[in-house]
């Protein structure tokens, strides 16, 4: 399905942190196989993770070091969600902040922290 959205790689180091975030999307995505990409488009505006389940559906996550989030930092989850169309399902910008904040249709901002929070 990527070939058309100019994925830059595919795949990823085995770390704890894509391992959470895996098990976030096998909750959302239980029997679908997730891949992991990178999106970077010719104008270089890019996300650093990009999960797509069965080929069909696709989400977005963008990493950011900053206790602040902007609308600027969903701009290449915007970019992302344009090229996937009716494919794409959400996007997520992780940040150092404490709220969970929405940022348009399917687009959130989400503390870091809540992924170790139980």
């Amino acid at each position: 399905m990527f070939d058309q959205f100019q994925i830059c790689s595919k795949g990823f180091q085995t770390q704890p942190f894509p391992n959470i975030i895996t098990g976030v999307f096998v909750a959302v995505w239980p029997e679908e196989p997730i891949t992991f990409y990178h999106f970077r488009n010719k104008d270089g505006v890019e996300v650093d993770l990009v999960l797509e389940a069965g080929g069909r559906q696709v989400a977005g996550i963008e990493i950011k070091a900053s206790a602040t989030v902007t609308a600027a930092d969903f701009r290449g989850l915007r970019k992302l969600k344009e090229a996937a169309g009716k494919h794409f399902t959400t996007g997520v910008v992780l940040y150092d902040g404490e709220a969970t904040l929405p940022f348009g249709a399917g687009l959130f901002a989400v503390s870091v922290r809540l992924l170790w929070e139980t």
